[in-house]
């Protein structure tokens, strides 16, 4: 929350704020537990899973996904197999993501490969670049479902996140 990464500084924010620094092992918050993971951006990035009855979501934005995110490793397992919701940075095309190679961000393929990977159920696309227009976006949807339908193993549904969406976990 400082320039260059945010424009807004903490001091003028009207609010009483506590920071509290998360552990591997994560954190309770009433009923959920939210754990979170260091993924691949340039500058540094997390994403959080969070359990709470029986469900789990995984928050990640600003991700570029690795190979090393595919790797069946019993960390990789517990963190994202078979969640709910996986809320993901999907900005590009497969080429774009390429041509854009270590800025940060993934490709819909990648998001769904990965999803189908770990039994994710639903695929939310999210994190779109400014410099998209709603059909550009929309297109990338239809061609994310494309994909999913296609892949060797059960793909996951593919949502858009958008304003007003509600998703029922």
């Amino acid at each position: 929350m400082c320039p260059p990464y945010f424009p807004v500084t903490l001091d003028v924010m009207r609010a009483s704020l506590r920071f509290v620094q998360l552990g591997t092992e994560g954190i309770r918050l009433g009923n959920a537990r939210v754990v979170p993971r260091r993924m691949n951006h340039p500058g540094g990035c997390w994403s959080y899973s969070v359990l709470c009855g029986g469900k789990k979501v995984v928050y990640s934005t600003d991700t570029e996904l690795q190979p090393v995110d595919f790797e069946r490793t019993p960390d990789n397992a517990a963190y994202f197999r078979d969640a709910d919701a996986l809320i993901i940075d999907a900005q590009y095309t497969l080429g774009e993501a390429i041509e854009k190679f270590n800025w940060g961000h993934s490709s819909f393929s990648l998001a769904a490969d990965f999803a189908s990977t770990w039994g994710i159920k639903r695929l939310i696309l999210f994190h779109h670049d400014p410099s998209y227009d709603d059909r550009k976006i929309h297109k990338l949807l239809q061609s994310a479902e494309w994909y999913a339908d296609r892949l060797a193993t059960k793909g996951p549904k593919v949502i858009l996140a958008r304003d007003g969406v509600t998703i029922e976990v």
